[in-house]
């Protein structure tokens, strides 16, 4: 076979090899250079033949003026995964040794996983590609529309409003991995990009940083934070984030002499090494923030705010070997203690009758830490101990945050907390963690949710698994509390463990649970997602301390960067979203009518209050309504931003909890609630006193079951309820899909998008506005869609529900200054109107009817009426005027076929399809080309 020359030739050599069944042996990386046919073609020859042909149909589509950023994407991620298949390819041993670290892989045969690896990341690029060139082909023949890639402006992000923004005021949601390569420069274009994301992040700040008791700086504070912009030059100019890092040997060498380790490392945990309570830690950390903060204030690199520590918690039960604190208590934590039981009961008779106690003062109270926490659990002790630990951990956290906001009152701040230790099933109270008065405090909230779809190291299945594919309560939970407590602040998850967790990998795992993790956490309320985790260098190597270090090289196999398909989903799905942010963003600013109790008093003293308030969490969910939370503090600030509150298994409260009730209901609010609720005070001491309904409305379901008491809030907000209904019959009696409403482009379209987190395909029913008349158009696919779909387990939807047609012919040209308007008649009815450029390309359908207003162009008349099945039409306009109005339908080209023969054969002319198919060549066509032909 003769060597093809020039881009044509290349591309006809390629298809014609693929339709044999053959591939390339020789192959250059811009371009295919040397063909040849063998029947012993490798993995890798198939790969890059399809990649090179990716390539070059994008390159076609680009020049017609489609909008191809998801295939440059789909291009980057399988050039950098080939590299990193040749990189594991050379390193089987590596990774076989980091496979045997993994607690989840100890009973497979590690040197075998290595061994497979890189042509497993091979298989994955080719599927990656394949779907890739399979999309762009159904754009190109118009059986599907997108919206065009709204790409991050990574240095002209600001925050407008609770929403990041572009430059053009219209939000965007942010990505990246916590974190990269450790040491890469921050201006790698292979790590800091479009595909990965590129927020920067200089040095993290700690006590290390202060180099003499006077607070003078140390040279990496100057030189990679104060002057990040010349250590990294063009990485300055992004948006970032600070970090406030807590963990390791972060004691001066002349504090450690003059203060003594051993006087300042009390009380530590996981990822604090020090103890808080010490004035001395204080001290260096207020020299640093003086230091410091002044030089580096109204930076781009704290957009995302201050990080004021990772993965927070001060956990007290000896039970607990992971997270339990070390060394005992200091000195200042037990005065501070002391200090704190007395402002609390005031006398120590108060105290010695609530706890049983002899204490002659105060002075003689001591405490060992850690301690047996299910052993006081529920006693007026124990509720003291865990209730004084939130508030001195929430002083520390406050001293950090007025410690940079008195040095740059413009910086925002935020945490990173474990939502386990919220949401979770265990139920603990004792780590410290004040959620509501955290999420008060900062201007951003923050956490690192994790949905997963399994526990490998669990022994049986969890409990979810009954009902839902994938763990969804922690991410969804946890946002609608932060939503909640903070509500219009930036939601950041600043470590999501969604492709991987310490207890949870799948190498296999697929495209569509990417999706659908990712867009659960988005609709209800994540504004940044910075997933864990980009371990590799641009030359596919992997992180040495990740290699040699076991304890660290157990996290890195079995991850993202050993899954091209996942890499690649992510960055597709934050396209996609980014593509309709405005859209997107109505899902998270909804109105929560409902709003659950939550009391962190009942939370203390009941390890299973937590459950009982997912169980009525759980039951309302899936009913289309928003779900949010209510405690003292937001029924005392914010009468009127809801419709009902639901008290659901509460016994015990404080006193200002339960007169925050009573005052809501004065004031006109509406309660339900059992009768097992608000009968204690936090010491379960018996509560006397009775709910009265004052002005409001007050209904104690007495029969104490959810599904009373969920009856009872639908009836109140009934009036509330969306307008569009998603039914759902998935073979359960727990349904599955999450499905939410918002408005659409006006009054008679509205959006909905379904996420089945159930373990069974969902059979829907979509009713509508007018059920008669409404269309169901798929957003991201622009193709109309019947009322009843089936959607798999992990399937997303994301629909206009009314009466506007499907677009799926629909590719506006760039570049057009004026917008022209037109309007498309059949006989005397109009059939379609729109705003857009020239070359537009729809699909009517059938009694499509919008109404125009403001309409001034010309009106393109047509003869004939619509088959009920529509019609492809396509126009072609020029400044105001139409040049070309015809009906079409599609074409596929076969073996023989020339434009002009095609022309032929539907009476029309070679000038006539090349017009309306916008076809430059008339003389190059392919076999399975579509081209659109008249119908008449």
């Amino acid at each position: 076979m003769r060597k093809p020359k020039g881009k044509i030739m290349t591309m006809i050599c390629i298809l014609l090899l693929l339709m044999n069944g053959f591939t390339l042996s020789a192959y250059g990386k811009e371009r295919v250079r040397d063909c040849h046919v063998t029947k012993d073609v490798t993995l890798l020859e198939e790969v890059l033949v399809k990649l090179q042909l990716l390539r070059e149909l994008k390159d076609v589509a680009e020049q017609e003026g489609y909008d191809v950023e998801r295939e440059k994407a789909a291009i980057w991620m399988a050039e950098q995964f080939l590299k990193f298949a040749d990189w594991d390819e050379a390193h089987i041993e590596e990774n076989a040794t980091a496979f045997g670290s993994a607690p989840m892989y100890k009973n497979s045969d590690t040197q075998k996983m290595a061994e497979e690896l890189p042509d497993f990341e091979r298989r994955e690029v080719l599927k990656m590609v394949e779907k890739s060139l399979l999309d762009l082909q159904q754009v190109m023949a118009g059986t599907v529309s997108r919206e065009p890639v709204r790409l991050v402006e990574w240095d002209k992000v600001t925050v407008q409003n609770g929403q990041y923004v572009n430059s053009d005021g219209k939000p965007v949601f942010l990505y990246d991995y916590f974190s990269k390569a450790h040491g890469a420069p921050q201006n790698d274009p292979e790590l800091y990009n479009d595909y990965l994301g590129n927020i920067v992040h200089p040095l993290s700040l700690s006590t290390l940083m202060c180099a003499t008791e006077e607070g003078d700086l140390n040279d990496r504070a100057i030189n990679e934070v104060i002057h990040f912009d010349t250590y990294y030059p063009g990485a300055g100019d992004n948006i970032g984030y600070m970090f406030l890092w807590h963990k390791g040997n972060l004691i001066p060498k002349w504090a450690q002499e003059k203060y003594g380790v051993e006087n300042l490392n009390q009380g530590i945990s996981t990822y604090t090494s020090y103890d808080i309570d010490n004035p001395y830690i204080r001290d260096m950390w207020t020299k640093i923030f003086d230091k410091l903060i002044p030089q580096i204030a109204g930076r781009k690199q704290d957009t995302l705010g201050y990080v004021l520590t990772n993965e927070p918690h001060w956990v007290t039960d000896q039970n607990n070997k992971w997270f339990a604190v070390k060394n005992g208590i200091s000195d200042h934590t037990l005065a501070y203690y002391r200090t704190w039981l007395q402002e609390k009961h005031g006398d120590i008779a108060t105290l010695n009758q609530l706890w049983g106690t002899a204490y002659n003062a105060f002075d003689e109270i001591t405490v060992e830490v850690p301690m047996d926490i299910p052993a006081i659990r529920g006693t007026p002790m124990g509720y003291d101990w865990q209730r004084f630990n939130m508030d001195r951990v929430m002083n520390w956290f406050t001293f950090l945050h007025d410690g940079i906001l008195e040095n740059d009152p413009t910086a925002t701040t935020h945490f990173k907390i474990f939502p386990r230790f919220i949401t979770g099933e265990s139920g603990y109270r004792d780590h410290g963690i004040d959620v509501e008065a955290i999420s008060m405090m900062t201007e951003m909230v923050g956490h690192d949710a994790t949905i997963r779809k399994a526990n490998n190291l669990a022994v049986e299945p969890e409990a979810w698994e009954t009902n839902y594919v994938y763990y969804w309560r922690e991410a969804a939970m946890m946002n609608d509390l932060l939503s909640s407590f903070g509500p219009d602040k930036i939601n950041i998850n600043s470590e999501s463990h969604f492709a991987s967790t310490s207890n949870y990998r799948d190498l296999e795992m697929a495209p569509e649970y990417v999706r659908s993790a990712y867009w659960l956490s988005t609709i209800t309320g994540t504004h940044a997602n910075l997933t864990w985790w980009w371990p590799r260098y641009a030359d596919g190597s992997i992180e040495p301390r990740h290699l040699n270090n076991l304890s660290k090289a157990k996290s890195y196999p079995g991850s993202v960067v050993q899954q091209p398909r996942v890499a690649n989903e992510i960055t597709q799905t934050f396209f996609d979203m980014n593509a309709h942010s405005e859209t997107l963003v109505k899902f998270q600013q909804q109105e929560k009518p409902i709003r659950l109790f939550y009391s962190e008093t009942a939370n203390i003293q009941d390890k299973e209050q937590i459950n009982k308030l997912f169980d009525a969490y759980e039951s309302m969910y899936f009913e289309g309504m928003p779900m949010g939370f209510a405690t003292q503090r937001i029924l005392d600030e914010e009468v009127g931003a809801f419709d009902v509150v639901v008290i659901y298994d509460t016994p015990t409260v404080t006193d200002a909890e339960f007169e925050a009730v009573q005052n809501y209901l004065n004031a006109g609010g509406t309660v339900i609630m059992d009768e097992v609720s608000l009968v204690a005070d936090e010491y379960k001491k018996e509560r006397h006193e009775l709910l009265m309904a004052g002005n409001g409305q007050l209904v104690v379901v007495e029969q104490n079951t959810l599904e009373n008491m969920k009856a009872e809030a639908f009836k109140i907000v009934q009036h509330k309820m969306p307008t569009v209904i998603v039914k759902e019959d998935n073979g359960l009696a727990q349904k599955g899909c999450i499905w939410r409403v918002v408005d659409g482009d006006d009054e008679d379209n509205k959006v909905v998008t379904v996420i089945n987190v159930g373990k069974n395909t969902a059979q829907l029913t979509i009713e509508g506005i007018n059920r008669d008349n409404t269309k169901v158009i798929d957003l991201l696919t622009g193709q109309a869609l019947p009322h009843k779909i089936q959607l798999p387990p992990e399937g997303v939807l994301f629909l206009n529900v009314g009466n506007k047609s499907a677009w799926a012919i629909h590719d506006p040209v760039k570049g057009l200054k004026e917008p022209i308007t037109a309007v498309v008649t059949v006989g005397d009815s109009t059939i379609m109107s729109w705003m857009g450029g020239e070359n537009e390309k729809y699909h009517v359908y059938a009694n499509d009817q919008l109404v125009a207003s403001n309409i001034h162009a010309t009106t393109i008349k047509l003869s004939g009426m619509l088959p009920e099945e529509g019609v492809n039409f396509v126009v072609k306009l020029a400044k105001g005027k139409p040049v070309a109005a015809t009906l079409t339908k599609p074409y596929k080209v076969v073996k023989g076929d020339t434009l002009a023969k095609i022309a032929k054969g539907y009476h029309t002319t070679l000038q006539v399809l090349q017009q309306i198919n916008d076809i430059k060549n008339p003389h190059y066509i392919h076999v399975n080309q579509i081209i659109l032909v008249p119908t008449q």
